[in-house]
């Protein structure tokens, strides 16, 4: 691992450890799990179980709703998880990682595969404990670890080029885009949820 740094240039080699990496891919699941996923989730299982109570008797609506809810969140967590791994065998391909920060440009290298990016084409960044994460699309970014700068005067410099060359509010629209994307999918949750609920409450309706 090598750095150095003259005045606006940050230049980095450095290989991404496969814990570090997981935990920051991880991280990015969670908050579509607890910004977006979880809301349409809870208000979609609340109004097909709200509707269950209404048109059946207490106790076999509330079994109707159990089933409806597990079933849905079943296949909620496993569409995330296939999404999760699939996200986790691509960033394990960029396990070595070579950078270099100018004021004109972002350089990344990994493996025979690079790019040079505009900073206008970095759509946010984020700022973590081990490192920094660099936005370049709504599913994908580029992992540089703290422990690859060789003090924190170079963190520093890192640091004051995003701050100056990444267009601000960047963050806020990627995470609408976000919100746009995950529309689709949105769509499929209810669909899902209330085609089961409508099969369950028939079948209980026979039951009973």
């Amino acid at each position: 691992m090598s750095a150095y740094r003259s005045d606006a240039h940050v230049k980095l080699s450095f290989a991404l450890e496969r814990d570090e990496l997981l935990r920051a891919v991880r991280s990015q699941s969670r908050r579509v799990m607890l910004r977006m996923v979880v809301p349409v989730l809870v208000a979609v299982l609340g109004a097909v179980s709200a509707l269950m109570l209404v048109r059946l008797p207490l106790v076999p609506g509330l079994l109707a709703s159990a089933v409806v809810c597990s079933i849905v969140v079943a296949f909620v967590v496993k569409s995330l998880g296939g999404n999760r791994r699939l996200l986790e065998r691509r960033a394990l391909d960029l396990a070595s990682i070579h950078l270099e920060a100018t004021e004109e440009a972002l350089d990344i290298r990994g493996g025979e595969s690079g790019k040079r990016i505009a900073w206008s084409l970095v759509l946010g960044w984020r700022e973590t404990d081990e490192g920094f994460l660099l936005f370049v699309d709504t599913s994908r970014f580029h992992l540089v670890p703290k422990r690859a700068f060789p003090g924190p005067e170079s963190i520093t410099a890192f640091r004051r080029l995003l701050e100056d060359r990444v267009v601000p509010g960047g963050l806020a629209k990627l995470e609408a885009e976000r919100g746009r994307a995950w529309l689709p999918y949105t769509f499929a949750v209810t669909l899902i949820a209330v085609l089961i609920g409508t099969l369950v409450e028939a079948l209980v309706a026979v039951v009973i």
